[in-house]
């Protein structure tokens, strides 16, 4: 059985960001996973893409959406602010207003003048493969690079290497390396 709850934040002349979270024990493919208390966040201009990355996501816990790099920033700027930050934000490179690279340094920046503690993992998702955006996106820190369209495998699989989730089989962990197996 799950609790559900929608919340949304609206920004005087900037927007809005939407979440839905969910709070019990996630249940995948006859599998089961802890770590449903991750909090997320996916910087996505496409819609089918951004809830594609927001229903695997609320597997896990809240996540919430920004259609643009520059509401991606304001998002994880209020989070810290509240005393809620993310644990994960998955952003595209190419969209409106704010770009993927410069919402991750953005992000980063915001990092370092607060004193954070436990950086955010940054998953790029993205369908550009050239090594300029590779080499951006990394040199922007992010944590991961992962192309469109999203292997959901994949995406897990580095879920699990960041420990934001750990995959349960009769009530064993699995170790990170058996990826396999979940």
């Amino acid at each position: 059985m799950r609790a559900h709850a929608i919340n949304a934040h609206l920004y005087s002349g900037r927007g809005a960001v939407f979440n839905h979270s969910t709070t019990s024990l996630g249940i995948m493919d006859g599998r089961r996973y802890r770590g449903s208390t991750m909090k997320s966040l996916v910087a996505e201009d496409d819609a089918t893409n951004r809830k594609l990355l927001q229903t695997f996501l609320l597997r896990y816990g809240q996540c919430d959406i920004a259609v643009d790099g520059e509401e991606a920033v304001n998002a994880v700027r209020l989070a810290r602010q509240n005393k809620q930050s993310y644990d994960l934000v998955c952003m595209d490179l190419r969209m409106p207003k704010m770009d993927g690279q410069v919402a991750i340094r953005e992000i980063r920046k915001q990092e370092v003048i607060s004193g954070a503690l436990k950086p955010i993992k940054i998953i790029v998702t993205t369908a550009h493969t050239d090594s300029e955006d590779i080499a951006g996106a990394l040199l922007a820190k992010c944590n991961a690079y992962l192309v469109k369209p999203i292997d959901i495998a994949k995406l897990r699989r580095e879920l699990m290497v960041f420990g934001l989730i750990e995959c349960m089989h009769s009530g064993n962990p699995i170790l990170p390396f058996a990826f396999e197996l979940c």
